[in-house]
Parts: C-alpha cells; sequence; structure tokens
C-alpha cells in the first residue's frame, strides 16, 4: 500500500483519492488518514539510526581510455612542400586552394550531392569561403584523404597524404 501513496494517487485539486496507475488500487479516505498519521514526528522514535559502517565505492579509473585517436593532415605537395595546418578542415582547404579552387571545381567532384566546390553555399553543410567558392568540410578526415587523391589523379599530380596520430 505504500507503493501506491507515492504514485501520486491523491489528486490535490480536488482533495480525493486517485486510483494507482501501477497497481490500479483506490485507497479509502480512512488508509489514507492512517498513513499520514504514521509520518507524524511520534513514529520517528521507532526509527533505526543510520549504519555508521563507512559507504565502500569501488574506485573507478580517474580518466576512461579514449577509443578515438587524434589525428591531423599532412600532405606532400609535389614540389615538396609540407601543408600541416592547425586543424584537419584549414589543411584540407588550404592544400585545394594551393592547387588552384577552380581547377579543384572543374572536376566535379561531389559527396552526398552537394560538389566539393560550390559557387553557394549549402544549408546545413559546414563550407569555407575561399574567394567566390565555397568548400565542403563537413565530412570525415578518411574522405578528405579519399576526396585530396581523387584530385591528384583528376590533375594528374601526385601528392602524399597521410593521416598522422596526435601525441597527446
Amino acid at each position: 500500500m505504500l507503493r501506491c501513496f507515492l504514485s501520486k494517487l491523491y489528486n490535490r485539486d480536488s482533495g480525493t483519492p486517485e486510483e494507482c496507475y501501477v497497481c490500479r488500487y483506490t485507497p479509502t479516505e480512512e488508509e489514507i488518514l492512517t498513513f499520514l498519521k504514521s509520518l507524524t514526528p511520534e513514529s520517528q522514535e521507532n526509527l533505526v539510526p543510520p549504519s555508521t559502517v563507512p559507504l565502500v565505492v569501488p574506485a573507478r579509473d580517474p580518466k576512461p581510455k579514449r577509443s578515438l585517436r587524434w589525428t591531423k593532415l599532412v600532405v606532400t605537395m609535389p614540389d615538396g612542400e609540407r601543408i600541416e595546418r592547425s586543424t584537419i578542415r584549414d589543411t584540407f582547404v588550404q592544400v585545394i586552394e594551393k592547387l588552384g579552387v577552380e581547377k579543384v571545381a572543374a572536376l566535379g567532384i561531389s559527396r552526398g550531392g552537394i560538389p566539393l566546390i560550390a559557387d553557394s553555399e549549402y544549408p546545413n553543410c559546414a563550407q569555407r569561403l575561399s574567394g567566390s567558392y565555397y568548400i565542403l568540410v563537413d565530412m570525415m578526415t578518411q574522405d578528405k584523404k579519399r576526396d585530396l587523391m581523387k584530385i591528384a589523379n583528376g590533375l594528374g599530380i601526385e601528392l602524399k597524404v597521410e593521416i598522422v596520430p596526435i601525441e597527446r
């Protein structure tokens, strides 16, 4: 019966008992009064004092191990120049700008129906503005590497594209 009283049985607006939504029991007014009287301070002298035994909580690792590795994108251009910016997106955009945004746009590479290089902004897509073009950067690192290799093949140049783990 205690469960029912904890299950919102008493309608505060009308002051009448309601049916328990858990067990479908409707207490009588006498049962409610008996229960409420049992909560008076006199009944507290029968309470058992809290245990003096300390609560033992199992130790946890201070920092959970990450399954993800932090990485960066490193691109070596045909002339030997190494492009490595603070973020993978910045490196991706820098390489495309170095190769020529117009040349890359002419290749017609797209991701999910959205062109890699667009002349207008697409809603709900992360894009970086480069001159008058928008470069799509809303993709995973592996996809950026794959697209850079497609660009290199399309332009007939040799790029070395690496995904390198960052030591933290």
